[in-house]
């Protein structure tokens, strides 16, 4: 077994076979990891890529364009990347936190797999990453948990990936046109602010939002639906145009046009008695002297 590539520290195996574990930072590679980084041979140059200290990443090389931040990276710190060449960065479900500035001028990064564990941005991560194109989720409750720390002033906006420069949301590689939000799910501030694939949302039973700015500047949203009773939506920033619907009130809709159009029914029956001379009320013939129906003793009265 060779020397871990993020710190150069002793790789040890796992005792049932499945991996190892660095010595000194403490991340874990599965097998597959193991072969594909090519861990059990040792390089002739061996040249470190990512400086971790006690699971945080505190800075990386020079040069690096497809990133794999390993699985047992706790967080990724500030300005650790920034001025990178990065083109794609795959982040594990170990990371749970991105530091201010961490990606800040990495002109070329393209595309970011989020794994489900992130939990909190902070300022300015993604400031100037103006090739951003593709935002990859695992599913849409895990990213509604990350609280995007927005700090002042005019980059402010750039703690979340999309609002940099409107990039597509992808849910296991398929672009996402129609967002469904779980039921009971919190939508944080800014949340898919400036996404440019969402056409339309569905939330359902109980999503609530808290802070603002959820949809502004996702300027292709055309409706915003609720499976259960409307939310106030004043503070969510909808784009002009966007209407807003709800499973209750359209049940009601549906509700009064069945009662409106079984209320027409009846009067083109009564109309129709009335004119060949019938009972209004049950379609009998009257009595010719006194005029009372032979079926059912209700006098004509009309």
């Amino acid at each position: 077994m060779s020397r871990c590539p993020i710190c150069f520290g002793d790789m040890i195996a796992h005792p049932d076979g499945k991996g190892a574990y660095c010595d000194k930072c403490g991340v874990h590679y599965t097998r597959e990891q193991i072969a594909r980084l090519g861990l059990n041979k040792a390089p002739e140059f061996p040249v470190q890529t990512l400086y971790v200290n006690q699971g945080v990443i505190t800075s990386s090389a020079r040069g690096l364009v497809d990133v794999v931040i390993p699985e047992g990276v706790v967080e990724i710190g500030d300005r650790s990347f920034w001025g990178g060449e990065i083109r794609t960065l795959v982040i594990p479900d170990t990371v749970t936190k991105i530091g201010a500035n961490a990606f800040s001028e990495c002109t070329n990064l393209e595309k970011i797999y989020f794994g489900s564990g992130l939990r909190e941005v902070n300022d300015r991560a993604f400031e100037n990453c103006f090739s951003l194109k593709e935002i990859h989720v695992k599913d849409v409750a895990s990213w509604c948990k990350i609280s995007f720390n927005r700090g002042y002033g005019p980059g402010s906006h750039s703690t979340n990936p999309f609002s940099v420069v409107n990039a597509k949301l992808f849910i296991d590689g398929k672009e996402v046109k129609h967002l469904v939000i779980p039921e009971m799910t919190t939508v944080g501030d800014g949340q898919f602010a400036g996404c440019s694939s969402i056409e339309k949302v569905t939330c359902g039973i109980g999503v609530s939002f808290k802070g603002y700015g959820q949809f502004e500047f996702c300027d292709n949203l055309k409706e915003l639906h609720f499976e259960g009773s409307p939310r106030d939506v004043s503070g969510v920033c909808l784009p002009k145009g966007c209407k807003v619907t709800s499973a209750k009130e359209e049940q009601a809709k549906n509700a009064s046009e069945i009662m409106n159009s079984a209320s027409s029914n009846v009067m083109k029956i009564i109309e129709d008695r009335k004119e060949k001379g019938l009972c209004a009320h049950c379609g009998g013939k009257f009595t010719l002297i006194t005029k009372i129906c032979k079926f059912c003793g209700k006098k004509k009265d009309y």
